[in-house]
């Protein structure tokens, strides 16, 4: 902080940057707030264009780590419009003011950001993603028919990413799944996209138990029952255990998937009248490391 404070007293033409660098020397030093008060006052008084979108983008990023999705929201797209910031970045600012929109549920103005992004910037490496985000949140609007259109543009691409594109495949999945309630065929269709996931190339531990959780919950909808418990117990209760088992890491939504399954497998066994077989399944949960744990043990005592 010393030799930037020298620097800026020698020149004061580099002396807005040298202050941003001072900032980041606080926020090096763990001192956060000091470190957010010296950006935000320099933003006030900021001649120099690149100085000030590289602030901008500090700040939103800091904010959007705080799960300040408003604020962080609202620099990310003042970044996106600084003169003379890269189509790169620029584009890319926006992509992640839409994410802050549909973190804070704005799923509308996510959906603007990403068509006003892909529309300005259509070379940017980043417009996949932002159909992606578009996609999801469509779904969460019940806008399935649109989620599917992206979905299938993104998977289509020439440049997509093995990642982007089974992220994509994913998405018309789950908007299938979701069509299902007006249409019944869907779930069949949801059910062959789930599946073709599954095998299609590779996957994560954490993913492989999700897909194999959603392809359940597609035959049980089916109403193909006994082959939906068979799929609950073997591919994602007895899979969950055994990634434990061998130290595998899982994520939260793997655990989640894990628990719903295992606590389905347990309503049916009770329904029809195997309480035994019902504890036993609840017994994986509750000597599991999930949050689900203490209601497993709850419902053994029952």
């Amino acid at each position: 902080r010393a030799a930037f404070r020298q620097v800026a007293a020698d020149d004061p033409a580099r002396a807005p940057r040298m202050r941003f660098f001072e900032a980041l020397c606080l926020y090096g030093a763990g001192e956060d707030d000091a470190a957010e008060r010296l950006a935000e006052g320099l933003l006030a008084d900021c001649p120099d264009p690149r100085v000030r979108a590289d602030v901008l983008l500090w700040l939103a990023k800091l904010k959007y780590n705080r799960r300040d999705w408003r604020a962080s929201g609202r620099l990310f797209l003042e970044a996106s419009g600084v003169q003379g910031l890269s189509p790169e970045k620029a584009a890319d600012a926006l992509l992640w003011a839409a994410r802050a929109a549909f973190a804070e549920n704005d799923y509308t103005s996510a959906i603007q950001l990403t068509t006003r992004l892909v529309e300005s910037f259509p070379a940017s490496s980043v417009r996949l993603p932002a159909l992606l985000l578009q996609g999801e949140a469509l779904n969460e609007q019940a806008r399935f028919d649109e989620a599917v259109l992206v979905s299938e543009r993104v998977a289509a691409a020439a440049d997509v990413t093995a990642a982007d594109r089974a992220r994509a495949r994913l998405l018309k999945a789950d908007a299938l799944f979701a069509m299902g309630a007006d249409n019944p065929a869907r779930y069949t269709a949801a059910l062959e996209a789930y599946r073709a996931i599954l095998f299609g190339g590779a996957l994560s531990p954490s993913a492989k138990l999700v897909i194999s959780f959603k392809i359940a919950r597609a035959l049980e909808k089916l109403r193909r029952i006994d082959e939906a418990m068979d799929q609950y117990y073997t591919q994602v209760v007895l899979a969950y255990r055994r990634e434990r088992l061998g130290h595998v890491r899982l994520d939260d939504e793997a655990r989640a998937a894990f628990s719903k399954a295992a606590f389905r497998l347990a309503d049916e066994f009770e329904g029809r009248g195997k309480g035994h077989q019902a504890v036993a399944v609840l017994d994986l949960v509750a000597t599991s490391d999930c949050p689900a744990a203490e209601e497993a043990r709850k419902r053994i005592r029952r």
